[in-house]
């Protein structure tokens, strides 16, 4: 009896600290991740990590789980790629976003149905998690910017 509590135990804990955006970035290796997920938009509307990085159900949080405890590892052992590379395929995508909507808003996006959503809505170093209009905003401000100097 005292094994399962344990373990459910431990799995609600975990997933309470993952739930945490602060938690992901304890480690160095993350703080780029997590500036990056920040300046692109993307805690706006996502506040926390998880919610992308993992997938569907249970299954989904025990999955997310034992990739966290390999990073755990990876990092106190030194041995990581960096950038980090993390998952987030268009299943997990489609958990919170689905329908009609997310189709009519890519209508005119040739590569939407061969393409991983992560392609265009990512966090990398310069880059704009929102639609396509938001991206081209962006970057008429950022053309502001430089035409000021």
């Amino acid at each position: 009896m005292a094994v399962p509590v344990l373990a459910a135990g431990t799995v609600a804990s975990g997933y309470a600290l993952e739930k945490q955006p602060g938690f992901c970035v304890l480690c160095h290796e993350m703080q780029l991740s997590y500036d990056n997920r920040r300046a692109s938009g993307a805690a706006e509307h996502h506040p926390d990590c998880i919610q992308c990085h993992k997938g569907p159900g249970l299954t989904g949080i025990l999955d997310a789980q034992r990739r966290g405890v390999r990073d755990i590892v990876a990092h106190v052992t030194g041995n990581y790629s960096h950038p980090i590379v993390a998952q987030a395929p268009n299943p997990w995508c489609t958990q919170c976003h689905a329908g009609a909507k997310i189709t009519d808003e890519h209508d005119e996006v040739p590569t939407f149905n061969v393409k991983a959503c992560a392609a265009c809505h990512n966090h990398a170093p310069g880059a704009n998690f929102g639609s396509e209009e938001e991206r081209e905003e962006g970057k008429k401000g950022m053309e502001g910017e430089e035409n000021e100097d």
